[in-house]
């Protein structure tokens, strides 16, 4: 009887044994499944990186670019600025020369500061006005015929 509960023993703890075992091979195998699952995702992860870091660097260099067209922009209004204040003051020294020729004390100047101009005068003038790229007041800039 001795053997019986022995051998019973022995076969039973031999079965737990191989139940732990088989439980355990299952596992191993499922977590070397989901090992690949988590290598496969840490692979799409690191395209996925390697497409951001690229994404990165393009938009870097376009704000190079664009900070460079900033600085030219900056410098272009600098000197329309420049250039628009020259041309203002120009138009002033010349609407004050004109104003002091209409006001002269000399009568013929005065009369000739004052005096229309004639209609052909007035049309090429305005033929020259739109040849050199300006409108008129409205903005329209047609050629007399």
């Amino acid at each position: 009887m001795f053997n019986s509960i022995k051998d019973t023993v022995f076969a039973s703890v031999t079965l737990i044994l191989l139940a732990i075992i088989g439980i355990c091979y299952i596992s191993i195998e499922s977590l070397q499944a989901r090992n690949a699952l988590l290598n496969n995702d840490i692979s799409e992860l690191n395209v996925s990186n390697q497409a951001l870091i690229s994404n990165i660097e393009s938009k870097e260099v376009q704000i190079a670019r664009l900070k460079q067209h900033y600085e030219i922009v900056i410098a272009l209004n600098a000197q329309h600025r420049k250039n628009l204040n020259d041309i203002n003051a120009t138009h002033k020294s010349r609407m004050d020369k004109a104003n002091q020729l209409r006001s002269s004390n000399n009568e013929p100047t005065k009369d000739w500061a004052n005096a229309l101009l004639p209609v052909d005068a007035v049309q090429l003038l305005k033929s020259a006005h739109c040849q050199s790229g300006d409108t008129d007041q409205d903005g329209v800039c047609a050629p007399t015929s």
